[in-house]
């Protein structure tokens, strides 16, 4: 009995360690993208507006690399790896991931450009880009992607649904 529950841990730490292990990456692919939304926005949305988003994705990206450092340091210590508390750090992990799907939430309905149905598309594209990216790096863990995925797509479906434009359902 214990040797299965010791087994059992030990794939939660694993599991654990390659949702972790793709945390820099999904960062840096964030900062990319929200930059280059701003860019792409910046004559449509106020320029405080998307600060403000800006802001919220810092936060998130700097509150995702904060838990990976502290995560590597507990899995690097002496016998780390056999006290991590697996429900704890994946708590974390979906913290992040709540963030994570709140900051990209609220481009979809924060961002959308009323008056320009070009600017339409390419926000919707880059939301569902970041929804099809999560997908393989958040496969470990189902509840992960049970958060991302619909904090993500609902708030700019919300926004498509209630704006003026015509064209805008068309893209969905």
């Amino acid at each position: 009995m214990t040797n299965s529950i010791l087994k059992n841990s030990w794939i939660k730490v694993e599991r654990l360690k390659v949702l972790f292990s793709f945390l820099i990456f999904t960062n840096i692919g964030q900062l990319i993208t929200g930059i280059v939304l701003i860019y792409l926005l910046k004559d449509n949305i106020s320029h405080k507006t998307l600060i403000l988003w800006f802001s919220l994705l810092t936060f998130s990206v700097t509150f995702s690399i904060f838990i990976k450092i502290n995560f590597n340091k507990r899995t690097q210590s002496k016998s780390g790896s056999n006290q991590l508390n697996a429900r704890l750090w994946e708590a974390y992990f979906l913290v992040a991931v709540l963030i994570a799907g709140i900051t990209w939430g609220s481009a979809g309905y924060f961002l959308f450009p009323s008056d320009s149905i070009v600017n339409q598309t390419i926000l919707e594209l880059i939301i569902a880009g970041i929804i099809a990216a999560s997908i393989n790096t958040l496969s470990p863990s189902m509840r992960a992607i049970f958060i991302f995925i619909p904090l993500t797509f609902t708030p700019l479906l919300l926004r498509i649904y209630t704006s003026d434009n015509e064209n805008a359902i068309v893209l969905v």
